[in-house]
């Protein structure tokens, strides 16, 4: 599913995203959008993308996305194809679980971001969690300006 154009205000809740060849949710110039307690996965590429706000006047998008699973992602595109992809100024992410997945859980670029309580977890210790086909890979990372805070990082492979 894929938007694009400034959309303000919708939100996604209690939504499954499954089985797509390409990404699963993309959000794309968005502001005031949420995406909550909504599952991703088995999705060929990216699980979820969302970018919004304005960099010049540093406006927040205020674009939320929390309290989703996001899992076996990047089925057919398999490296730099994170869980979550964010762009711009402003996003939130919080409590989300990103976990089974080759490559990147988190990534993004842009200012004033929150990433709290972000969850990367290994679900039933049976493999890798994510990051374990590419060598020169990295967990999460993102942007200026940023708050990480209350991540759990655990089972990444490089």
């Amino acid at each position: 599913m894929a938007t694009s154009g400034w959309i303000q205000n919708i939100t996604f809740t209690k939504c499954v995203i499954a089985n797509t060849g390409q990404g699963g949710l993309v959000l794309e110039r968005c502001n005031g959008c949420t995406v909550d307690d909504s599952e991703v996965y088995g999705v060929g590429a990216t699980g979820i993308t969302v970018s919004g706000g304005n960099h010049k006047t540093l406006a927040h998008s205020d674009n939320l996305i929390k309290n989703c699973s996001i899992h076996r992602y990047a089925r057919w595109s398999r490296a730099y194809k994170p869980g979550l992809q964010w762009a711009g100024v402003g996003n939130s992410f919080i409590g989300n679980r990103v976990f089974d997945a080759p490559s990147q859980a988190v990534v993004g670029g842009g200012n004033e971001a929150v990433c709290g309580t972000c969850h990367r977890d290994h679900k039933d210790n049976l493999q890798c969690s994510n990051s374990f086909e590419v060598s020169d890979d990295q967990a999460a990372c993102g942007g200026n300006d940023n708050l990480w805070s209350g991540n759990y990082f655990a089972n990444i492979s490089w």
